[in-house]
């Protein structure tokens, strides 16, 4: 029965190892820079290229034609798993700090308001009715 996941766990192998590669483009430039984000580079980049290299060689022994249904959790798992490697370990910059960097000067000094926390709130509620419209 697992066994039917490995020629799916081949391609999003794949897909994961690709997408670790397109890492090294921002790890070189950060390089360059010397924009003292080498560091979290290095580490996002070389778990993303591992695990990817990993699911791609545990199964690439196991090749049939992929389904429909195969290509449904292929896109889901696909869309699951690249947000969660884009997000390691975020460049080590805390929430607070590039809410600092992006909010105009005035507001610098104060923590995030009540007036943002409910613009957040009714954002998550647009995207769960959208989410449920598009189900």
């Amino acid at each position: 029965m697992l066994r039917r996941f490995f020629p799916i766990l081949h391609v999003l192998g794949l897909i994961v190892l690709v997408f670790g590669l397109s890492m090294l483009a921002p790890l070189l430039l950060s390089e360059l820079t010397r924009d003292g984000a080498q560091r979290a580079y290095d580490f996002a980049t070389l778990i993303t290229v591992g695990c990817g290299l990993l699911m791609w060689l545990t199964g690439r022994h196991w090749r049939r034609e992929l389904k429909t249904r195969d290509g449904i959790l292929r896109v889901v798992l696909t869309w699951t798993l690249l947000p969660a490697f884009a997000a390691l370990p975020l460049l080590g910059v805390g929430g607070r700090q590039m809410f600092k960097a992006e909010t105009p000067t005035p507001m610098k000094d104060q923590k995030l308001t009540p007036r943002m926390a409910e613009t957040a709130k009714g954002l998550w509620v647009v995207y769960v009715i959208l989410t449920a419209a598009c189900i």
